[in-house]
Parts: structure tokens; C-alpha cells; sequence
């Protein structure tokens, strides 16, 4: 099952995915590759308007200190929401 787990504190949410969704082998699995298109889409939205990234091999850690970037998180949450409820067997999510 693959976590994601989101943080949010004052001016920055922290994302982070981690495991492996199991439901295909692995260079196989479409809602591992799912989540982990939308983790790159983030950290990509992140760079490009002045936030600060690290993404490593499915796991980002992105802050957004701008208004601007808030489109790119909820765009993030409701993927990743929508492909919890599609495969809830596969995909949880984890708020703090």
C-alpha cells in the first residue's frame, strides 16, 4: 500500500509518499505510477514558482511559500483523494 501522508503548517505543507501500492508488479503498476506522476507534477509546480523541492524516487517533500501554490496542492489532494477512492486497497492518505 502506498501512504501519503500531508502535513500542513502555517505557510508549508510537507508531502510525502512512501511503499508500493501492490496492485501490479512493480514497472507495471498503474496506481503506483499515478501517485508518483502526481508527487513529480508537485514538485515540478513547486520549482517553478520559487518553492523549495527535494523528490527522491517517490517521496517529495515540497513547501509552498506562496498564495500561487495552493492550486498545485489542491490539484495534488484531489488526485490523489480520487485515486484512494478508486483503489482504497492501494492508496491510503494520512493528514496531520
Amino acid at each position: 500500500m502506498i501512504e501519503v501522508e500531508m502535513i500542513e503548517r502555517r505557510s508549508k505543507t510537507l508531502v510525502k509518499a512512501e511503499g508500493h501500492a501492490e496492485y501490479a508488479e512493480r514497472g507495471k503498476d498503474i496506481v503506483c505510477a499515478g501517485v508518483s506522476i502526481l508527487m513529480k507534477a508537485l514538485a515540478a509546480e513547486a520549482t517553478l514558482r520559487g518553492g523549495k523541492c527535494k523528490f527522491e524516487e517517490g517521496c517529495a517533500v515540497v513547501s509552498y511559500p506562496t498564495r500561487r501554490m495552493r492550486q498545485g496542492t489542491e490539484m495534488f489532494i484531489a488526485g490523489v483523494e480520487s485515486l484512494a477512492q478508486e483503489y482504497p486497497e492501494h492508496v491510503k492518505i494520512i493528514r496531520k
